[in-house]
């Protein structure tokens, strides 16, 4: 009975001829229906170019179909598929489409294209009003044919085309033109008028079909057709847009300078580029100024206010007494950036603004940057101070004074009430009186008219200080007595 109900399957069957575009129409009837809906996991094995019987249901597939429950419902699902080819059933992972349910029938593939080239992935699919939609990494992906700015499209076909140039470099537009007979002549348009390669420097129409443009100016930007021309008519493909990118550019490159502590600087940096590119500032190495750098309101360049380079003491000088003829030093040193002046400070400095300073601009097209220095000038202040000193009539008196500061700073002394100066590697017109390269006075053979105030005195751009010792003569009667 089982045997006979199994051929009564082939005999209540039909054969139709119901392909579609090479895909199998399968049918059932009521009582084929209730036997798989009783055991939903059955396969049903055809010739590929025949139908079984007519039912309510129509179900599009390719080599064979496993029926479900699911499909009472009408939802989409996935089915185990047998070949008939083999003498007993093969199975094999399969999927179907619903009468109505779009199919895809051209499946994109991986591609490797070189940074900046076009690139077309393609996709097809039929059914009734498709709308194709690409996702990368599971986002989907944004297109827009009339944004000017967009590279990417959907062409009519469902193919996902990329395309953006940047000015000065190559673009490729590809084309693969329709077969026909005669061979059709492949010929491109721009925004709907006729392109001639032959009259426009630095396009050339490859022989395969392609349009390249060596150098991509920014007149080149528009939309793009390809048309396929015989004897017999012509084909026009939809028109793809190409995007023309600018690099960044500087219209003004900020310049070193140099200025004052406390004072406010500007770095004047102006960019262009399409789109216009954002401006960023970093300094090489270093934080930026907190609190007192900003970007100019009209987007000019980077403003610094109160420019910081405050010393801070490592070693302070003390008090000392010391015995006629002997030295006396005075140690005082401090830090910063650049080596600061000793003497001088101001309120809230930092020693961090000196440095280099980058200004950078991007965009979707590429990345430049410049760099600008920023120096810092520091008072001359002392680091060794002369102290006072007594001598014998006819001895040898030396006072040392040291300075530092940025630049560094000149030393020379003078006498109190007198105009007569006296320079490192300078003698007295007597040849008693001596300053040492390091700054060191030398007063020889002193006499008693030589007791009075010894000046040093410390110079640069930033400005000045002075230090003061005193000499004292005794004569040889009251060093004598002294002694006794």
């Amino acid at each position: 009975m089982e045997t006979d109900r199994k051929q009564g399957v082939g005999r209540t069957s039909r054969i139709n001829e119901m392909l579609e575009q090479s895909r199998i129409v399968v049918t059932l009837l009521p009582w084929e229906r209730r036997h798989f809906h009783s055991n939903p996991h059955i396969c049903i094995t055809f010739d590929r170019n025949k139908t079984l019987s007519n039912t309510k249901r129509v179900i599009k597939l390719f080599d064979g179909v496993c029926f479900d429950q699911e499909l009472a419902s009408g939802k989409e699902a996935r089915f185990t598929c047998a070949t008939v080819s083999a003498p007993t059933m093969k199975y094999l992972n399969c999927s179907f489409a619903q009468d109505g349910m779009p199919v895809i029938t051209e499946h994109p593939l991986d591609v490797i294209v070189a940074k900046g080239e076009p690139a077309t992935l393609n996709c097809a699919a039929k059914g009734p009003d498709l709308q194709i939609t690409w996702f990368k990494d599971g986002e989907s992906v944004i297109t827009n044919n009339e944004e000017k700015n967009s590279h990417r499209l959907v062409l009519h076909t469902g193919a996902l085309f990329l395309l953006r140039a940047v000015i000065g470099n190559k673009a490729v537009l590809e084309c693969s033109p329709p077969r026909g007979f005669p061979e059709p002549v492949v010929s491109w348009r721009k925004d709907e008028r006729e392109l001639r390669p032959q009259d426009e420097d630095g396009i050339v129409l490859h022989p395969g079909g392609s349009l390249i443009i060596e150098k991509v100016q920014r007149s080149d930007a528009g939309f793009y057709q390809c048309v396929a021309t015989n004897m017999v008519g012509e084909r026009v493909s939809n028109s793809a847009r190409l995007s023309v990118f600018e690099k960044p550019y500087f219209l003004q490159k900020p310049q070193n300078i140099t200025v004052e502590v406390g004072s406010s600087v500007l770095f004047d940096c102006r960019v262009s580029g399409d789109p216009m590119p954002s401006i960023s500032w970093k300094k090489r190495n270093q934080q930026m100024p907190v609190g007192r750098a900003y970007i100019a309101a009209d987007n000019r360049g980077l403003r610094i206010d109160n420019v910081h380079a405050a010393p801070s003491f490592t070693k302070t000088p003390l008090d000392i007494t010391v015995d006629s003829g002997a030295t006396a030093k005075f140690k005082c040193e401090a830090e910063g950036q650049p080596q600061p002046a000793l003497f001088w400070s101001r309120e809230g400095q930092q020693p961090s603004d000196e440095g280099e300073y980058i200004c950078q601009a991007k965009n979707p097209a590429g990345s430049i940057n410049t760099s600008a220095h920023l120096s810092v000038h520091a008072a001359p202040s002392f680091t060794k101070t002369p102290l006072d000193i007594t001598v014998d009539s006819g001895a040898t008196a030396k006072f040392k004074c040291e300075a530092e500061g940025q630049p560094q700073p000149a030393l020379f002394w003078s006498r109190e009430g007198q105009q007569e100066l006296f320079f490192p590697g300078r003698i007295s017109a007597d040849g008693r009186i001596k300053v040492t390269p390091d700054g060191e006075l030398t007063v020889a053979d002193v006499r008693p008219a030589d007791e009075g105030n010894y000046v040093c005195a410390a110079m640069n751009l930033a400005g000045s200080s002075l230090t003061k010792a005193t000499l004292k003569v005794t004569s040889k009667s009251e060093a004598s007595l002294k002694r006794i």
